[in-house]
């Protein structure tokens, strides 16, 4: 097919980049989810076991290999990397949507030279997005450091490396591309699969079978040499020398044939446009903004002047080869999940959610749907029959884009009160200096509710190593009361015929902390801490009757601002605070001194 200019090749990207960016814009409101929201700690749990980055590296990396066979060190060095130097959110998911865009990209010159359409490869690119869909789940966009797509945007740098090999005989492109692809298998097995890809392409230019093993073979042998050394850690290593079994379940392979098959069809399908809205469980609103009304008809036209063009052409674009790289893409990710460990998680949660190789699986079935859309489009033979589809398909595609950019939105904004808000309230009373009271080794007692709550993260912010126990762990919290005061347990306790208990914390260093946000932006919201004096508790059951303090600290987010608040001469019970921590913020009615001091107050 005739190629576009120079200067539409600049449009065609523009177009791209832009509509990929719009698309995905919505991640810059976020917070770190998932594993995310634990790993970004990292540096907090390097600065409590006094290691170096390096070593932290090698000893994570290690430690998968020989718990589960798992190769996984390029991850490992950029995800501990990164968020070694940067916790800042908005750093992240800025490479995230770069890291998105170069995918396309260069899934845009892949495909151009595969079909030889330029055309195909543009509406393939403009509808990818269409298939993105965020989840309240494991979800490869919004978390896991963008793992699958930096796997996808190398596997694609590595393919168009290696056409250029196959078009011009450079062995430079070919060192290019196996470099490229090893890296892909030193982070995440799913990648494995794909050197299938590359036999396809080869194939496809000199329609020999053993020619294209010859030409892949580089793919072909670092990829057995990665099954190799995982199978040794898996098959023999582990069961013979280490632990006797793996210590990922989720790396384990699951051979039930039924269960592999149910999985299979839900991993597959989650991969289809609208299939997580069909099966929205939580019922979210969707979210549209004023400039939707613009972009979404740009986008159908966009759509339509595609569609007539390759519909007008006299050369029909190339496409049995692309459609087999696309069923690898979607049916070779979706296999291997399915026999993975995460095969009954799957299988519980059931359609409309997938694991995160599905990032894999929307190019894939991206490629086979607009293979269909540009065959029906060659096959009409009249201009009007042509215009008639032309507008019907991309109406109907813009209201599938429409609605599933409005649940993104949603999905992306919810997952925020779990994550973001309680870490920026956090975050943002810590600096503002609510715990510079707290000493090196001080023990703060609080309820673990979000991956924030985490003593790494406390680490990270105050530089102090604080010492946390949950209040909603009986064995933890007994645990910390134990250390705080066992050289002096007869003189602090006093003991009570009624199974009471007082424990005195006044010349200890012991805090307490709780905390309310408004769920709905985030904008607002409040943190309390306390020395604790007392605590008060069942001598049977260790719970906790009363904690009891003289004064309180209050950080205002909006305001950020702290303020003190006493009680003295007498004491408040800070559970009566701990009580309210889930209700939203918006809800809380402002703290006073008689609303605390009016209530059961302490056992003297």
């Amino acid at each position: 097919m005739t190629d576009i200019g120079k200067k539409k090749q600049i449009l065609v990207v523009t177009l791209i980049v832009l509509w990929a960016i719009y698309n995905l814009a919505v991640l810059l409101k976020t917070g770190f989810m998932s594993d995310d929201a634990y790993n970004s700690q990292v540096k907090g749990q390097i600065l409590e076991q006094g290691v170096s980055l390096n070593d932290r590296i090698l000893a994570e990396a290690i430690g998968w290999l020989k718990g589960s066979g798992r190769l996984m060190m390029v991850t490992w060095y950029v995800t501990y990397g990164l968020y070694y130097y940067t916790q800042d959110p908005i750093i992240v998911k800025t490479l995230n949507i770069i890291i998105i865009v170069i995918g396309i990209l260069l899934f845009y010159i892949f495909s151009k030279r595969e079909t030889d359409s330029p055309y195909v490869a543009l509406l393939a690119c403009l509808l990818v997005p269409v298939f993105f869909q965020f989840r309240i789940w494991h979800d490869p966009i919004m978390a896991f450091t963008f793992l699958i797509p930096a796997i996808f945007t190398l596997t694609m740098a590595a393919l168009v490396f290696f056409q250029k090999f196959l078009d011009s005989r450079k062995i430079r492109y070919c060192i290019a591309a196996t470099c490229l692809y090893l890296v892909t298998l030193l982070m995440y097995e799913i990648a494995y699969a794909l050197c299938l890809i590359f036999i396809i392409i080869a194939y496809a230019r000199n329609r020999s079978f053993l020619g294209a093993i010859k030409q892949s073979l580089p793919f072909t042998t670092v990829t057995a040499l990665c099954v190799g050394i995982s199978a040794f850690f898996r098959l023999y290593y582990i069961k013979n020398i280490g632990n006797s079994q793996s210590t990922y379940p989720g790396a384990e392979f699951h051979l039930d044939i039924w269960n592999v098959i149910s999985a299979f069809k839900i991993q597959t399908f989650s991969s289809v446009p609208m299939s997580y809205f069909i099966f929205n469980r939580e019922r979210l609103g969707l979210i549209f903004q004023s400039t939707d009304y613009i972009i979404f008809p740009i986008f159908a036209v966009a759509l339509g002047m595609l569609l007539y063009k390759i519909g007008r052409s006299n050369t029909p674009p190339k496409l049995p080869y692309w459609i087999a790289c696309g069923a690898v893409l979607l049916f070779a990710s979706a296999a291997l999940t399915s026999l993975s460990g995460h095969q009954v998680e799957l299988i519980q949660v059931g359609y409309g959610f997938g694991y995160i190789p599905v990032y894999l699986q929307y190019f894939g079935l991206c490629i086979i749907v607009v293979s269909g859309l540009a065959t029906i489009s060659t096959k009409i033979k009249l201009r009007s029959s042509l215009i008639k589809y032309v507008v019907s398909m991309s109406v109907f595609v813009m209201v599938i884009a429409a609605l599933n950019l409005g649940l993104n939105r949603a999905v992306a904004l919810k997952m925020n009160e779990t994550y973001k808000y309680p870490a920026d309230l956090l975050k943002s009373a810590l600096k503002a200096g609510l715990a510079d009271d707290l000493k090196d080794g001080a023990f703060l007692f609080r309820t673990t509710r979000f991956p924030s709550d985490y003593t790494w993260f406390y680490r990270i912010v105050t530089g102090k190593k604080i010492e946390l126990c949950d209040l909603a762990n009986v064995a933890g919290y007994k645990l910390c009361i134990e250390k705080l005061h066992f050289q002096n347990k007869a003189a602090n306790t006093k003991p009570s015929a009624t199974g009471v208990e007082v424990i005195d914390m006044s010349n200890q260093n012991a805090w307490i902390l709780s905390y309310n946000f408004e769920k709905k932006s985030g904008k607002t919201g409040r943190v309390i801490i306390a020395k604790v004096e007392r605590f008060v508790r069942n001598s049977n059951s260790n719970s906790l009757i009363q904690v009891l303090v003289n004064e309180i600290k209050i950080y205002d987010l909006k305001e950020n601002s702290i303020r003190n608040l006493s009680f003295e001469p007498l004491t408040a019970n800070f559970l009566n605070i701990i009580e309210t921590q889930t209700v939203d913020f918006s809800r809380i009615q402002p703290l006073d001194q008689a609303s605390l001091t009016t209530r059961d107050i302490g056992v003297e």
